[in-house]
């Protein structure tokens, strides 16, 4: 609970490391007049579930940038967790570790908000880190895969055997997590596992390329998202 014990201390952290091959300095390129990462630190600051926000960078320029759009940036991550090929989830495990370490702070939960997805709502985060809280579950949103039948073929002595799955195995739908929300219990874990299904196309856009920043902008000047940039 937070100090005053009124409800669970939810934290939110904001991996946003200045290194990116796709779209070089992405993470504080314009959306709509708004560096990528101030949409995630505006959607994490109005929702009314989330008491911390911290960005977890490498980068100077990032830090300066979310700290003047409110997030806290209290230290830099280490270089060894900051690379291409760097764990996010150890660059979690260092601010929850830190935090601890420098002011013995541990929430309840945390929940993991990617800058690369920047069309979501504050009720969203509000009412993925309520089912965090009640169920105590590792809680992440997903989107399904477009799956087809296929036809797989194995050797055999004299040659080759085609096995083709029946309809209803074709059928069966496939998903895999995307990082709108990835929240998680810190004290007293479950071992259950919530998916939160979206669907929304514009809440699906996952901005990695140019091309991929010049579609959310183009949807920003359309209007398509109810919580569009604000000065």
């Amino acid at each position: 609970m937070n100090k005053q014990g009124s409800r669970p201390e939810v934290l939110a952290i904001i991996p946003a490391r200045g290194g990116s091959k796709g779209l070089p300095r992405k993470n504080i390129l314009p959306l709509g007049g708004m560096p990528l990462v101030a949409w995630s630190i505006r959607a994490a600051l109005e929702a009314k579930r989330i008491t911390r926000v911290v960005v977890s960078t490498d980068d100077e320029e990032i830090a300066a940038v979310a700290r003047n759009w409110g997030a806290e940036v209290p230290f830099l991550r280490p270089a060894e967790l900051a690379g291409d090929r760097s764990n996010v989830i150890e660059g979690i495990k260092h601010v929850l570790a830190e935090l601890q370490h420098r002011e013995g702070y541990s929430p309840d939960a945390y929940c993991a908000l990617y800058p690369t997805h920047p069309f979501r709502l504050p009720g969203l985060i509000d009412q993925l880190t309520a089912l965090l809280v009640d169920t105590r579950s590792k809680v992440v949103t997903a989107r399904q895969l477009d799956t087809a039948p296929c036809t797989w073929s194995v050797p055999t002595g004299t040659g080759y055997r085609f096995i083709t799955p029946d309809q209803s195995q074709s059928l069966r739908p496939a998903y895999r997590p995307y990082g709108l929300y990835e929240g998680k219990t810190v004290k007293k874990p479950t071992q259950h596992f919530c998916l939160h299904v979206v669907d929304d196309p514009v809440q699906l856009i996952d901005i990695d390329t140019e091309q991929d920043l010049r579609l959310a902008n183009a949807v920003v000047e359309a209007g398509l998202f109810p919580n569009g940039a604000r000065q």
